[in-house]
């Protein structure tokens, strides 16, 4: 079973954007440290051992129609802004139990890719073979709020969204 989805949206709304943040990891940015949950550790340690980790979400969103990316890519700051979990890192190593360590500011970014020179065939192929490549690569968490994001234009007036996070970080329903 994948957890991949593809999701068909029409609009994006505007957003205040978030504060660049060159290097956000300071001890001066930390807002604050707390353990993980008991079932985040439970992930964590799954997810360490290796393999496929089923709670390493990849998303890919279809957005057709009027679209404006420099906006969308406001809004998507605006976002790992509001919500703390996407704005932590994890650490585990040399300490005594998992923490997340959850940053003021972050980067925000969006990468951004332009793949209209390839045929239809050939952008499937080329984000399958993205999506098997992170998959392998596995889900960095001490690097957790580095976005995982990429917005791919794919047409004159369609773009792939594509998002990769953890269960530790939201679950389904949240997205």
């Amino acid at each position: 079973m994948t957890m991949d989805s593809h999701h068909r949206h029409d609009d994006a709304s505007e957003t205040t954007p978030a504060a660049p943040v060159a290097s956000f990891r300071d001890k001066s940015n930390v807002a604050e440290i707390f353990y993980l949950s008991e079932l985040q550790q439970g992930m964590l340690a799954h997810a360490l051992k290796g393999g496929d980790d089923a709670y390493h979400i990849r998303h890919v969103f279809e957005i057709a129609g009027n679209f404006d990316p420099e906006r969308f890519a406001r809004a998507w700051g605006a976002v790992v802004a509001r919500h703390a979990m996407l704005c932590a890192d994890i650490r585990w190593r040399e300490i005594p139990k998992p923490v997340h360590i959850v940053y003021r500011r972050t980067a925000g970014s969006l990468a951004m890719a332009d793949w209209r020179g390839l045929d239809p065939a050939a952008q499937r192929a080329r984000l399958e073979a993205d999506l098997a490549t992170a998959r392998a690569a596995g889900f960095d968490f001490a690097r957790a709020a580095d976005p995982a994001v990429q917005l791919i234009r794919i047409a004159d007036d369609r773009w792939w969204f594509t998002w990769r996070f953890h269960h530790f970080q939201l679950d389904g329903w949240s997205v």
